[in-house]
């Protein structure tokens, strides 16, 4: 199976690093290519509405987006990792999430609606504050339109919060609930994916 990861965190070794890799460990033991993507650490620019993607069902802009759109294509399983600022994915996720307005053009505009390859997806995040109810809701709304439109099946949402206070690696027993999580998760796409 073919995990793409897609990494919004400003930093590389950070408390969504943690949880992605307590996340991802089911993944890496049972052997799966996990390719990940550091978005920081890509050179993208924001949409600028240029529109050609409505003609040609292409982006126009020429930098490493468009090794996001070939991952895309070659994944069986998304698995976007943020953390959360102002209730809503960092800006590197949502400008990355913002090109694939690709995809929307070709389903809504160019009526190309055939799907490339099945697909799920996951959203982890990491808040520095104590989780309620509105904490994520931005987050995951944007992230459920992302996964519409790349053709996933969005899965899950996972989280982990308050790190201002408890470091994410000091949250043990949440990082073992999302090991279990993986491993669930895990079980059923390699049912699926055969």
């Amino acid at each position: 199976m073919n995990v793409l990861v897609i990494l919004g965190s400003p930093k590389r070794d950070g408390h969504t690093t943690v949880v992605l890799d307590h996340y991802l460990k089911a993944f890496n033991d049972a052997g799966h290519h996990v390719e990940t993507l550091f978005l920081r650490g890509m050179k993208m620019i924001p949409c600028i509405d240029c529109a050609k993607c409505k003609e040609t069902g292409e982006c126009a802009i020429p930098d490493d987006m468009t090794l996001v759109y070939q991952n895309i294509k070659e994944a069986q399983f998304i698995v976007m990792a943020s953390p959360v600022y102002f209730n809503s994915v960092s800006s590197f996720m949502k400008i990355m999430i913002d090109r694939c307005q690709v995809y929307w053009s070709k389903k809504f505009v160019l009526k190309d609606r055939k799907k490339t390859k099945d697909k799920d997806g996951v959203l982890i995040c990491t808040a520095g504050v104590k989780h309620d109810e509105e904490t994520l809701i931005g987050a995951t709304k944007v992230v459920d339109l992302f996964f519409k439109a790349v053709d996933a099946n969005y899965l899950d949402t996972l989280w982990v919060d308050d790190t201002d206070k408890i470091p994410a690696i000091d949250q043990t027993d949440i990082l073992e609930n999302i090991e279990v999580k993986a491993l669930k998760h895990l079980n059923e796409l390699e049912a699926k994916y055969k």
